[in-house]
């Protein structure tokens, strides 16, 4: 073990060695453990942007139009090459080198190897195993901050990290904005902890070092401001600029719940919607646009009772955090590095300042989350807890060697079984059998639709699924899904998504599948979609099963 520590030691300030440390995690992770997406938006992400409704659109809505550019770009060269994944990867694996690199380099002991490797372990499973968009957002943003805050706190010029800083950050931007602002405000954090070590770093120069500091961040968001008003710019058509307000009203409703049905009743009937359109609209199907508009879906967000923020909303935030905070393995990580600061870190006025200070930030960062009815959600929570654990570890300077090879390995092999709680479900040996054959009766299902030119097929929610038929690795056929329109989600509604119904001349799916010879239905709940039908459109209208393709069922709505 002391050939281990001397290697370790001789080796771990180098860009070389935290270089091979994350690319020794990244194969570990991808041979043991199985890939995927976390959510089905990034599946919508790359339906617009790839290629599968029959164009390249770069409105991605949550990305940024300039990365959606560089990817219609890359799509139109090779259409095989899984772009959007991979350029996700690219970035996730130079924001961990970014922070390992930093963090080696400010920790002086060999010892502090172990506790970087572990911290990398939690991290790296929710960058690469369980990829997500807004996910990737904060991670990469992080790794571009700590670049920055690097640099800083240096006491000559470092040029390249300070290029590579403002480029990683400002990409975080544009994978998501809210995100990006989010770990800026986070990284504040160690801003106060730069401003407590100012007269060490730049002594006699204070003024100056703070100066260039606060104008480089001030940089940064400049130009994020301006990437985003490029993008908020390329929105500017009707078509657009309708969805957008559509989108929105949606998302008050699906995401932050529906005025109670049996309660507004009254109310609900006067904006035309009964019981079954309620069910419907709840259950994520909202395409019929004579019925579903952005004046009802108004209507229906000026129902809900706005939330008081008294007594009774704290302690439901205070238990909801207690409960949910401590499921989260990237929770149980900042718990361990604050545990070893605690024991072994660096004390002063100045860092319990700094803790208390990122202490408040994030509780008041989760009080609005709370307050706004979406908290708690692991692809946000990621980037919150993963700043945290860098301001920790930024106080640190030193850590007392407490423990050298034998203990760092088995501090990592302890980590590695407790995380097993949560991520034994993604193990490669127990999932991919599984997942490939699923992949595989949905690819055929959807094969099979593609042939059949002649029809536009609508899908229900829970139906067919392009999400559930490529994984991150697989390239997505050129116009596979440009006779398939879904009836609900986010992508619903966009003007490359109606382009699919305006090929088959339809403006309305649900009154203008009636007795359209051309237009197929597949629904898992056929008897609710038929009520909604026969109160708003024909009392008269029947439902036939026309086909079977693989485990669902085709129907044609005939008068």
């Amino acid at each position: 073990m002391k050939k281990l520590d001397s290697f370790i030691l001789t080796h771990k300030n180098k860009l070389g060695f935290s270089v091979a440390l994350n690319i020794l995690v990244f194969v570990f992770y991808m041979l043991i453990f199985y890939p995927v997406y976390e959510t089905n938006d990034d599946g919508g992400l790359l339906a617009l942007v790839s290629g599968i409704k029959g164009v390249h659109d770069p409105h991605m809505v949550y990305i940024n139009t300039v990365l959606g550019h560089f990817f219609a770009f890359l799509y139109g060269l090779n259409q095989s090459v899984p772009w959007y994944a991979l350029m996700q990867y690219i970035l996730l694996f130079c924001s961990f080198t970014a922070i390992t690199y930093v963090l080696l380099n400010r920790l002086e002991p060999a010892a502090s190897v172990w506790l970087v490797m572990s911290f990398l372990l939690f991290f790296a499973y929710e960058g690469y195993i369980k990829i997500q968009y807004t996910k990737s957002a904060g991670i990469i943003t992080a790794g571009g901050l700590t670049l920055l805050f690097y640099v800083f706190f240096q006491q000559k010029r470092r040029i390249v990290p300070y290029i590579l800083g403002f480029i990683l950050a400002l990409t975080g931007s544009m994978y998501r904005i809210s995100q990006f602002l989010c770990e800026l405000g986070l990284f504040t954090g160690v801003g106060i902890y730069f401003l407590v070590c100012l007269k060490t770093i730049a002594p006699d120069k204070e003024r100056k070092q703070l100066l260039k500091c606060i104008g480089s961040f001030l940089i940064l968001l400049l130009v994020a401001a301006g990437f985003w008003a490029v993008d908020k710019s390329a929105y500017q058509t009707e078509e657009w600029d309708y969805y957008l307000d559509y989108n929105s009203a949606r998302v008050e409703l699906l995401d932050y719940g529906f005025p109670n049905y049996s309660e507004n009743k009254d109310a609900y009937l006067e904006l035309g919607l009964d019981a079954s359109a309620y069910k419907l609209f709840k259950g994520w199907t909202h395409s019929d646009s004579e019925k579903i508009t952005v004046d009802v879906m108004q209507g229906l967000i000026g129902l809900k009772t706005p939330k008081a923020f008294d007594v009774s909303l704290m302690k439901g935030f205070l238990k909801s955090m207690v409960k949910g905070l401590f499921k989260k393995p990237v929770f149980w990580c900042f718990l361990l590095v604050l545990g070893f600061w605690m024991i072994c870190g660096k004390h002063s006025a100045g860092t319990f300042c700094t803790l208390i200070y990122e202490g408040a930030f994030i509780g008041g960062l989760y009080l609005f989350l709370y307050y706004r009815g979406r908290y708690l959600l692991n692809r946000v929570d990621v980037g919150i807890w993963l700043a945290a654990v860098i301001v920790v570890f930024w106080m640190f300077d030193r850590i007392k060697p407490i423990f050298g090879g034998a203990a760092g390995i088995f501090l990592l092999s302890f980590v590695l079984l407790l995380t097993q709680y949560k991520w034994h479900d993604n193990w490669r040996i127990s999932k991919e059998a599984d997942a490939v054959k699923s992949k595989l009766a949905m690819w055929e299902v959807i094969e099979t639709i593609d042939a059949d030119d002649s029809h536009l097929y609508l899908t229900k929610n829970g139906t067919i699924s392009f999400f559930k038929a490529y994984g991150i690795f697989d390239s997505v056929p050129f116009g596979i899904g440009d006779n398939l329109y879904s009836l609900g989600g986010w992508t619903a509604q966009t003007p490359t998504y109606m382009g699919v119904l305006e090929r088959y001349h339809v403006t309305n799916p649900f009154r203008d599948m009636i007795g359209n010879d051309s237009v197929y239905l597949v629904d898992n709940n056929i008897d609710l979609t038929m009520e909604y039908i026969h109160t708003w459109y024909d009392a008269d209208a029947v439902a036939v099963q026309v086909d079977t393709i693989g485990k669902f069922k085709i129907y044609q709505i005939k008068k």
